[in-house]
Parts: C-alpha cells; sequence; structure tokens
C-alpha cells in the first residue's frame, strides 16, 4: 500500500490520543504517515526512513519541538519543518520562523479541512520543488564539469597537434637544409655527365641519367610543396 504513497510526513507528539486522532484523519490520505512520541524516537525514525515533512509539537518534555527542528535543519536540512503551538507560545514561534528553522506553524486547535490538510499539501509541494532545484543544481554542475573536461581535452588535442607540425616543420626545414642542396649538387654532376662528349656516345647511360635527373628534380619539387603546405 505504501509503494504508491506520496511522501512520508512524520508527526511529532508526546500525547499518544493527538497521534492516534492524526493518524485516523489522515487515513484517506495520499502520503504516508508516521508518528513519534518524543524527539528522540522522532530521530530515530528519521535514520530509517526518507521523510518529506515532520510536524512537531512544540513543548514536549526532554527535548522540545523547536530543539528538535534545530537538530532536523542540520541533518536533514531538505526535510520541510512544521511547528504545532498554543497562542501563548507565538512569541517564542517567531524567534524560530525567523531563524529559518521552521517552513510553517499551526495554531491548536486546527481545523482539519481548512487548514491542517492544506498545510501539509503544500509542504509535501515545497518539498518536491526543494529536491527537483537540488537535483537541477547536481545536473547542471555535472554539465559544467563535462564541458570543462571537454574543452581541456579539445586544448589539449590541439597543443598535441601544433606540436607536431612543430616537429614536421623541424624535419622539413632539415631535410630542405639537408637534402635539396645535396640533390641539387646531384643534379649538377649529372648535368656534367649528360654533357661529357666521352659518354655521348652511350645513349643508354644517357637515358638512363636523364631519368635519374629527373626523379632528383621531382624530389626537390615535392619537399618544397610540404614545406608550403605546412
Amino acid at each position: 500500500m505504501t509503494d504508491h504513497k506520496e511522501g512520508k510526513i512524520l508527526f511529532v507528539d508526546d500525547e499518544e490520543n493527538i497521534l492516534k486522532s492524526i493518524k485516523r484523519s489522515l487515513i484517506d490520505e495520499p502520503y504516508e504517515v508516521l508518528l513519534a512520541n518524543s524527539g528522540e524516537k522522532a530521530l530515530e525514525v528519521l535514520k530509517e526512513n526518507s521523510v518529506s515533512v515532520i510536524v512537531t509539537d512544540m513543548r514536549m518534555p526532554e527535548m522540545s519541538g523547536i530543539e528538535l527542528l534545530e537538530i532536523v535543519k542540520k541533518k536533514y536540512p531538505d526535510i520541510v519543518r512544521i511547528v504545532l503551538t498554543g497562542y501563548s507560545q507565538i512569541t517564542t514561534l517567531m524567534a524560530a520562523i525567523n531563524s529559518g528553522q521552521i517552513y510553517r506553524y499551526l495554531v491548536k486547535p486546527w481545523k482539519l479541512e481548512e487548514e491542517f490538510k492544506p498545510t501539509l499539501k503544500q509542504a509535501l509541494e515545497y518539498h518536491r520543488l526543494l529536491v527537483e532545484r537540488k537535483q537541477m543544481v547536481k545536473n547542471l554542475k555535472l554539465k559544467t564539469l563535462e564541458l570543462q573536461n571537454q574543452i581541456k581535452e579539445k586544448e589539449l588535442l590541439i597543443k598535441q597537434i601544433e606540436e607536431s607540425n612543430r616537429k614536421k616543420k623541424e624535419i622539413l626545414s632539415l631535410l630542405g637544409a639537408k637534402l635539396i642542396p645535396f640533390i641539387g649538387e646531384s643534379i649538377y654532376w649529372i648535368d656534367n655527365l649528360i654533357n661529357n662528349k666521352e659518354l655521348q656516345k652511350g645513349e643508354i647511360i644517357n637515358k638512363e641519367l636523364l631519368k635519374l635527373k629527373e626523379k632528383a628534380e621531382n624530389i626537390i619539387k615535392i619537399i618544397k610543396q610540404i614545406q608550403e603546405l605546412i
């Protein structure tokens, strides 16, 4: 049955008859009702249950409702806190309201349909909004962190590419400085061989030398083209 309940509300009062009356009054409501007859018992219930709203009597022996809610605020800040009080306790209650310890208060005797139930419904809705907002903030932080990590990865990749290009330029510059003069000198000597009258009669040798010269010239062109692209 409780699987379909819309949240849990914990009621705390040292008078058992009030707790029983509350339970009977809310038996058909779409949320689960939990009961505790003292502040200490209430804290035990909170350890074992995911509570959305706590409603406590203000005057209780050993631990007052305000003292209980001070602890709840520190340990379970998302729980919506409501106090049941009498008219004579309004001054103390206002201090608790101003310090942010409670969300609402209900003055005894309350009107069940006109006041009590609507307040509980509003408190549950307020809790739902708090949880959703907290989750949205968490998701936003995760997305922001993910985006920051992606940016760092892209920056690192860019640096790696830049470093790779720098090394390529150094290598090609070295090739150009060493290889091109060597090939140019080789072409010079090939030209001398081709123009050598003693070798001109050997047509086969001459053709091979021309091919070698053409290949050497092409190598120089390719190196220069690569240097221009990078």
